[in-house]
């Protein structure tokens, strides 16, 4: 399952010297950045918050609401924040 994402970045990763400087190669480097931070702020929080079967469904529910876009993520955030409170997670 990883061997192909594996072999994909060593490659790229020897060959970035020399394609660091085509202007394709800055945009993707500005494109992927925020898109890197993202994902290790959620691995951070999901690592540390998420302990069992009942807080990893609150999780999932929680994902599910803000991927639907129909409630403000600070709702979503103060809604789940209120559940893990109130019940025993």
């Amino acid at each position: 399952m990883f061997l192909p994402t594996s072999v994909l970045t060593a490659v790229i990763a020897r060959h970035w010297a020399s394609l660091r400087h085509r202007p394709w190669a800055t945009a993707v480097e500005q494109a992927l950045l925020p898109i890197g931070l993202m994902a290790a702020g959620v691995h951070t929080l999901a690592r540390s918050g998420i302990h069992d079967v009942p807080t990893g469904i609150l999780a999932a529910l929680a994902g599910l609401v803000l991927w639907t876009g129909r409630v403000p993520a600070m709702v979503v955030v103060l809604a789940a924040g209120a559940i893990g409170w109130l019940l025993p997670l």
